[in-house]
């Protein structure tokens, strides 16, 4: 996810600043959002959502990641 990012933060700098920070604060908003959810699930359905729930949030995360860097 990480390398994507950067790849993807990158690419869009060199077009836009503007865009780069827009990026940058919706990755800054889906880790917050990761963080609270899964806090919720954990307690909620249970201690399993404590890895699982990370995990799958970031599996969907590469996905939309990989659409940005032109990945499909």
């Amino acid at each position: 996810m990480n390398r994507l990012y950067d790849q993807i933060h990158k690419m869009i700098s060199e077009t836009s600043t503007e865009d780069a920070q827009k990026f940058e604060a919706s990755q800054k908003a889906w880790l917050s959002y990761r963080t609270t959810q899964c806090e919720l699930a954990t307690r909620y359905v249970g201690g399993p959502m404590k890895a699982y729930c990370p995990m799958q949030l970031n599996i969907a995360r590469v996905k939309e990641l990989r659409v940005l860097a032109g990945e499909q």
